[in-house]
């Protein structure tokens, strides 16, 4: 029983990692999914070049 509930976790564990990874790479990388999500890279981009 053990088992198959571990097995049942790690597989869900990896579906919402390799889900948040995939969402991560396309907000940094290519055009976000929503206009909130390129707002704030934009703001962080700003954020992180004028450290006052």
């Amino acid at each position: 029983m053990i088992k198959i509930t571990a097995k049942w976790f790690g597989g869900a564990l990896l579906i919402g990692v390799v889900g948040v990874s995939a969402f991560a790479v396309n907000a940094i990388y290519f055009k976000p999914w929503a206009i909130n999500v390129y707002f704030e890279r934009a703001f962080i981009k700003i954020q992180s070049t004028s450290l006052e």
